[in-house]
């Protein structure tokens, strides 16, 4: 049993982590996003308080960026094992960017039940039907379903192999911007893989 102080902060980051490394069912898009609804938003994560929507609090101490930690720590994961997840880091990006943008009702409110009461549901957008409509944007080329479907991940935790994403936190210097959209590379390496599988 796992569980922090209140059980919404640090609890849903062990458990989510915890799962996506153990079940590669959790790597995939699908799976994801079956995470993130069981683990957080159904859990119970304070999205509102957390992250602050609608609030003009800025020194509130209850802000936190917790949920940008885990996707963080995702992150640093799919650095270590890029064949073990079947989405992006452009996945990833974009969570963050609609978690702050309020284009989705998805991480409205700090529980399931004020989103119930609030009706967000039928009077939002879920950001996983943009994310399932552009798919094929968020698939990552070095997949292999085959050597990672069994696969537990055991990460090596070393701060030597932690890495800035600069992909997210740099990409607005342009000291830092990439050559190449990520999208965009992912795209065309997709591309080819499908071209090889076809000769092969």
């Amino acid at each position: 049993m796992i569980h922090c102080s209140d059980g919404w902060d640090r609890t849903a980051q062990l458990t989510s982590l915890s799962m996506l490394m153990l079940d590669s069912y959790y790597r995939t898009l699908k799976g994801f996003e079956v995470l993130i609804e069981k683990e957080w938003l159904s859990f119970g994560h304070k999205f509102a308080q957390r992250i602050g929507h609608g609030d003009d609090r800025y020194q509130d101490a209850d802000r936190s960026p917790v949920f940008v930690q885990f996707i963080d720590c995702v992150w640093q994961v799919m650095n270590q094992f890029p064949h073990a997840f079947e989405f992006n880091e452009h996945l990833l990006i974009t969570i963050l960017d609609h978690l702050y943008s309020n284009l989705f009702g998805t991480f409205f409110c700090n529980s399931e039940l004020q989103r119930v009461k609030e009706d967000i549901k039928n009077r939002t957008v879920s950001i996983w039907s943009f994310i399932n409509s552009h798919s094929e944007d968020f698939m990552n080329p070095l997949y292999c379903a085959a050597v990672s479907s069994n696969q537990v991940l055991v990460p090596v935790a070393s701060l030597r192999h932690l890495r800035l994403w600069t992909s997210y936190y740099c990409r607005w210097n342009p000291r830092f911007r990439a050559q190449e959209p990520v999208g965009a590379r992912s795209k065309q390496l997709l591309a080819l893989k499908a071209q090889l599988q076809k000769k092969g």
